[in-house]
């Protein structure tokens, strides 16, 4: 298990809360990538305030339902279920999951069907099938009580996407990127070893808009030996990044 560390000094002249999040992975559906937050951090003081970011870098793929409530702004997102993802590198292929929607069930990843077939470099590959109904896949009629019942029993808002291992439960897989889940389609993910520091108060796996909050902190660890940086939050609003 691998991970870097982070580590922001708030001087800033003011309290604040900081949160992270990753750069959002490329994925091949061409749909929005939502960011997720991974970790968030208590209130640290102006002046000595200090908070720590410990991201573990192993990547996972999630999948998940959100019922009756689609992605978008705001929204916390849980993992419904996960599996160690693999990506595409050094001559190997990566991890290919195969995530089923089933009608009546939750969306879950077929353990028997997992392949290390992924031939596109840098990503992982989550193929969905097995569902008709929610995320705007078509419908078998017009039938807006089917419609309403799909969403009752755990078939509408289906997501597929990249987690973290929760840094205080190892247990605890955490969607960190996310899109919607679409019928009969394969979707490549590229992640990338870059996170974001900004401030204000979210919870893990909370959906943020990035147009909406203040400039954040870019610490891109993409070909450094370096596994810690420092992040200061100055008076003026910038931030200035060091690794060692």
């Amino acid at each position: 298990m691998s991970s870097v560390n982070i580590t922001v000094k708030n001087k800033s002249g003011v309290t604040r809360a900081y949160f992270l999040f990753v750069k959002a992975p490329e994925v091949s559906l061409g749909d929005k990538v939502f960011s997720n937050v991974y970790i968030q951090a208590p209130p640290v003081p102006n002046g000595n305030g200090t908070a720590s970011f410990s991201c573990q870098t192993d990547y996972f793929a999630v999948c998940g339902t959100n019922p009756g409530q689609p992605l978008g702004s705001k929204v916390q997102v849980t993992t419904g279920d996960w599996g160690i993802a693999k990506i595409n590198q050094g001559g190997k292929n990566g991890s290919h999951f195969l995530m089923k929607g089933d009608p009546g069930n939750a969306a879950a990843f077929d353990g028997s069907n997992l392949k290390q077939d992924c031939d596109q470099k840098g990503a992982f590959l989550v193929e969905s099938t097995g569902f008709k109904l929610g995320n705007g896949g078509k419908h078998n009629h017009n039938d807006s009580k089917r419609s309403y019942r799909a969403v009752l029993m755990g078939t509408a808002n289906q997501f597929i996407g990249l987690g973290a291992r929760d840094p205080f439960d190892p247990t605890n897989i955490i969607p960190v990127a996310c899109v919607p889940a679409q019928p009969s389609t394969q979707a490549y993910f590229v992640p990338h070893n870059t996170y974001y520091v900004s401030w204000g108060t979210y919870l893990p796996g909370q959906i943020v808009d990035i147009t909406t909050i203040s400039d954040p902190a870019e610490v891109d660890f993409t070909g450094k030996a370096a596994t810690m940086a420092k992040v200061e939050h100055t008076l003026d609003g910038s931030w200035n990044v060091t690794f060692n």
